[in-house]
């Protein structure tokens, strides 16, 4: 009966959102469902999910829920002490290794830091104070600020991106041909399986975790479709390509300049899924060059490195110089 009403449920959410697609769908069930969290001076840099998850048992204990039901009185106050000292000392842990890690981090380089992260360890003081450009030119202005930031960090020109012609070289892609729907659906669940759910979210405010959690509902599957769909067919949705660009400072850089500031881009995580896909792909395909080391499984700085220390001493051994 429980089954029966659960899909009934999902039936009348699908009636009422008859006209949207599954992403839509998504944002909306995000919208009406799902809390922002809000960073404020007394939120706990510190606190993650395994507390959260200790102390969802802490409390089942204590109010005997779940698997406590069946303790006596006596056992069950026994057992929720017991979760609660368990509790004390991973609060003490989490603290001692967040506040180890920032001094490791800052302390030695200026012990000055830890004075202003213990003041305000989220930043939520910090504002970007007069920036001049790479030409020198002071910065008061926000708007002005923002543009001499694009300009000097993407260099994008008075007409901006020729969208017109990417659609039509779109429509001249035909996209990952040769692949069935369901292998294609396979690949993006193999895909979203790899993705940590503490990725930062994009525009829309979907994460992984959501996406993650609706996967067993016909929801689930239609979007997964779509996401198929649209990588067969070589098209991205213009919603999914949305981001946002936070600047963040350089550390050791001179923050009154444009420079030292670096761009951060973050994409909504429906468009990195798909990107997901098409990169595992070109992996296991042989269009990659084998000298290619950057963003390649299986290989990293260090082998590229090694590869040529190893060459030159080959060449130094052989002719006695390393040209």
């Amino acid at each position: 009966m429980a089954e029966e009403d659960e899909k009934k449920g999902d039936f009348h959410w699908y009636q009422e959102l008859e006209e949207n697609t599954p992403y839509e769908k998504l944002k909306l069930l995000q919208q009406a469902c799902c809390s922002t969290m809000r960073i404020t001076e007394k939120s706990k840099r510190w606190w993650d999910e395994e507390l959260s998850e200790q102390l969802k048992i802490t409390r089942d204990a204590k109010r005997g829920k779940g698997s406590n039901r069946s303790l006596d009185q006596a056992a069950r106050i026994k057992k929720w002490k017991t979760e609660k000292d368990k509790m004390r000392t991973l609060v003490r842990e989490k603290k001692k290794e967040c506040w180890q890690t920032f001094c490791e981090e800052n302390g030695e380089k200026d012990p000055w830091e830890i004075v202003k992260w213990a003041k305000d360890p989220w930043h939520l003081k910090a504002t970007m104070g007069d920036l001049t450009d790479t030409t020198g030119v002071p910065l008061k202005m926000d708007n002005e600020k923002k543009n001499r930031l694009i300009r000097d960090h993407f260099e994008w020109r008075k007409e901006g991106r020729k969208v017109d012609e990417e659609e039509e070289e779109r429509e001249r892609y035909s996209g990952l041909t040769g692949i069935s729907q369901e292998k294609m659906e396979e690949l993006v669940r193999k895909a979203l399986a790899g993705m940590s759910n503490k990725s930062a979210l994009g525009p829309d405010g979907i994460g992984y975790k959501l996406i993650k959690r609706v996967l067993d509902l016909k929801l689930g599957s239609e979007l997964i479709g779509e996401v198929a769909e649209n990588l067969s067919n070589g098209r991205i949705p213009k919603e999914w390509q949305h981001s946002k660009v936070v600047m963040i400072p350089k550390p050791g850089k001179d923050h009154s300049k444009t420079k030292g500031w670096r761009p951060i881009n973050l994409i909504n995580c429906i468009g990195k899924l798909g990107e997901k896909v098409v990169a595992d792909r070109l992996q296991e395909s042989s269009l990659l060059h084998r000298h290619q080391f950057g963003l390649v499984k299986g290989r990293s700085a260090t082998k590229a490195a090694l590869r040529v220390v190893t060459r030159a001493q080959r060449y130094k051994a052989a002719e006695g110089a390393v040209g």
